[in-house]
């Protein structure tokens, strides 16, 4: 029998597992993703960080759009976020990603905070193992990068609306916080920056 109560999305195939095996439901803790990296990855990111002039500076990944517009937090909010995190800690820098079609969007917000505490980050999925591996934290909304960086032991922050975080957080060895308001929109920024500050940043 599987269990009736919500449980992770992983969970769901595990306990099918299980009851396909005549085992019962598996836990599922011994089965936490671990992202492992490459030579070429670690090499990637150094050489980023340094072309960035960042490499005595934290580096926080920002990813701001999903493929789902009820899943994103207002980019208003973002910028104050951003701001705020940056007057707390003005030694950190912000890495705002753009993966796939999202540049038209993105670019324009990076440069609304500008160049002096952030940069500008074009990249497919392939190549953010790279760039996550120079991170002290991931912020985001529920999206796959926010995944990849908690299976690598990135610190995460993420952002949930209407999906529940029982279901889609992500997992990994990592610290990972979770915050949630439906609408997303309605999620305070002050809430969303002591989480980040939290951190240990």
């Amino acid at each position: 029998n599987l269990p009736e109560t919500p449980c992770h999305f992983s969970e769901d195939h595990l306990n099918l597992l299980g009851a396909f095996l005549g085992e019962g439901p598996i836990d599922s803790r011994k089965y936490l993703p671990e992202i492992t990296l490459g030579e070429p990855d670690i090499h990637f990111g150094q050489l980023w960080r340094r072309k960035m002039g960042w490499e005595k500076n934290p580096v926080v990944v920002v990813h701001l759009i999903t493929g789902n517009k009820i899943r994103n937090w207002p980019l208003e909010k973002w910028l104050e976020c951003i701001r705020a995190i940056s007057q707390a800690r003005p030694e950190v820098r912000f890495a705002i990603i753009s993966v796939g079609k999202e540049k038209e969007t993105v670019l324009p917000f990076q440069k609304l905070i500008g160049d002096n505490i952030s940069g500008f980050v074009e990249i497919g999925l392939s190549g953010l193992k790279g760039i996550f591996s120079q991170a002290s934290l991931f912020m985001g909304s529920d999206s796959g990068p926010g995944h990849l960086a908690a299976g690598m032991g990135v610190p995460v922050v993420v952002l949930f609306g209407p999906s529940d975080p029982a279901r889609y957080k992500p997992l990994g060895p990592s610290k990972i916080k979770w915050l949630r308001d439906n609408p997303i929109s309605n999620l305070p920024v002050l809430e969303v920056v002591e989480a980040a500050l939290a951190m240990g940043l």
